[in-house]
């Protein structure tokens, strides 16, 4: 029970997280950040140019020092968003492998008591296939192969984009379910 309910906290993180740098609100940030920081480039021109101007005796305006403090404000808040959507961009890549590796390890433990083990075999597949991680063999070997016969068409059509996990995979499906897998193979082939 508690491998399942972390399998589907950590899916349902990356899930989100997913979805949030998808969203029009999440491109509609990333435009405002650009339009700030084509500010603050134009407000920086705008003070250099002032202050070459300026003679070295002579006295800085006042609008000439709030036009500092407003560059110094602005360039720290460019400087946070920026910040911070690169973290929750680099998050995501994390997520996705903590996913994975939870996944796995779900697949390879769980009892089949549980009568939506498939969707966890559905959502690992996905994620490993789509992330181009390789999955190392001894993780996917202590997966029993009878969790993957129903996504054989998937899996067996995949074979010349994959690696070597996934031709293990295929070659256990085979040898284990032939039933199953064998008539799939013969139709791709």
């Amino acid at each position: 029970e508690a491998c399942i309910a972390l399998g589907d906290l950590v899916f349902s993180i990356y899930e989100n997280t997913s979805e949030r740098i998808k969203s029009p609100a999440w491109k509609e940030q990333g435009a405002s950040l650009r339009a700030r920081d084509r500010e603050l480039k134009e407000v920086s021109a705008v003070a250099s140019q002032q202050l070459k101007q300026k003679k070295k005796n002579e006295t800085i305006d006042p609008w000439l020092k709030e036009l500092a403090i407003y560059r110094q404000n602005l360039g720290r808040d460019v400087g946070q968003i920026r910040n911070e959507r690169a973290k929750v961009e680099g998050s995501i890549n994390e997520y996705k492998q903590i996913a994975l590796k939870t996944l796995v390890q779900l697949l390879s433990v769980a009892d089949d008591s549980y009568k939506f083990m498939s969707k966890f075999v559905y959502r690992m597949v996905s994620l490993w296939l789509s992330s181009g991680k390789i999955v190392e063999h001894t993780q996917m070997d202590m997966i029993p192969s009878y969790r993957f016969v129903a996504m054989s068409t998937q899996l067996f059509s995949r074979l010349t984009h994959s690696g070597l996990p996934l031709t293990r995979l295929v070659k256990r499906l085979v040898s284990e379910h032939p039933y199953h897998s064998l008539p799939q193979m013969v139709r791709l082939a």
